[in-house]
Order: structure tokens, then C-alpha cells, then sequence
């Protein structure tokens, strides 16, 4: 789990991993919980010369609504190296059915979830969680100028968000 705010070189990262797994000649999958997410990883991704497609976590688990308009759970559709971005909005239905799907990919690869634990959090579900306890925690920004008014704000309310829960 890595989990860092805006602009410290998440997508960095990713991008390397995905070029070091086709490397390594391992099936890399790029999911994101909405179709607007998964276009501008695809989009930074060819630019940066990667060829590997990002899609909705519905399209890569649950495909096509049945004629009732119900999705169910493919089974075992990932494997290799399956990355999860904007991972903050998953719930706990969507997170177990990632589990369920992606047994193979745990196996061979796994998982690596991608967020910032400040955004937005999952629409009528339970948060799962992993991001107020990641494997690695970004906070030095390297995207924005240090001097930015933006980015002062934003770092006095998470750390103001943090003292609360605290």
C-alpha cells in the first residue's frame, strides 16, 4: 500500500513499476474505481511510453450488468501484477470482491493499492482502510511549488485532520 498526497510522486512510481513487471514479463492490470480516473492513468501512461490499459475496478471484476441490471462477480479475472488506484473510494464489498477476483494475481504478483488517504472516501460502503496504514506514506510534494498558498492550506488541514482523529 502507498498512500501519499497530491503531487509526491505516486504516479511516478507507478509508472516504474509497470515498466520493471513488463520487464519481468508479468500481466500488469491498472484499476481505478471510476472510467474518469482510469483515462488520465491511461493517458499519463502512454505518455510516459507505457503500453498497458487502465479500466474501471467494475469492468475488470464484474463486466456487463445482466438484463436486471445486477452485476456479479466474474471469478478469478486478474492475475500478474494488478495495481488499484484512487484506492480511498473502494469499500469493503468492492475491496473482498477485488480479493475473490484477483486470488491468481496474489499468488504470482499481487496487489498494490495506490492513494491519498485525504481524498475522497468509498459511496455508501464501509472504508476498507489501508490507506491510514500504508507500507509506504509519500508527504514530501515535489509536483507544487513549496511556496504555494494551495499547498499550504492543504497541508494545515490534513495535519489539522490528523491531530483531530488523533
Amino acid at each position: 500500500t502507498i498512500a501519499g498526497y497530491a503531487g509526491t510522486g505516486k504516479t511516478t512510481i507507478v509508472e516504474n513499476m509497470i515498466n520493471y513487471a513488463q520487464t519481468k514479463g508479468l500481466n500488469v492490470k491498472v484499476l481505478a474505481p471510476t472510467n474518469a480516473a482510469a483515462r488520465v492513468l491511461e493517458r499519463k501512461f502512454k505518455a510516459a511510453g507505457l503500453n498497458v490499459e487502465a479500466m474501471t475496478i467494475h469492468k475488470a471484476i464484474y463486466g456487463q450488468p445482466n438484463k436486471f441490471g445486477k452485476f456479479s462477480l466474474r471469478g478469478e479475472s486478474l492475475n500478474g501484477l494488478v495495481i488499484i488506484d484512487e484506492f480511498s473510494m473502494v469499500g469493503k464489498k468492492m475491496y473482498k470482491d477485488l480479493l475473490i477476483a484477483g486470488k491468481e494475481a496474489q499468488e504470482k504478483a499481487g496487489f498494490v493499492y495506490i492513494g491519498d488517504p485525504f481524498q475522497l472516501k468509498p459511496v455508501k460502503q464501509e472504508e476498507v482502510g489501508l490507506l491510514e496504514r500504508p507500507t509506504t506514506l509519500l508527504t514530501e510534494v515535489k509536483r507544487t511549488d513549496r511556496e504555494s498558498e494551495i499547498l499550504k492550506l492543504a497541508t494545515a488541514m490534513r495535519y489539522l485532520r490528523e491531530m483531530i482523529i488523533l
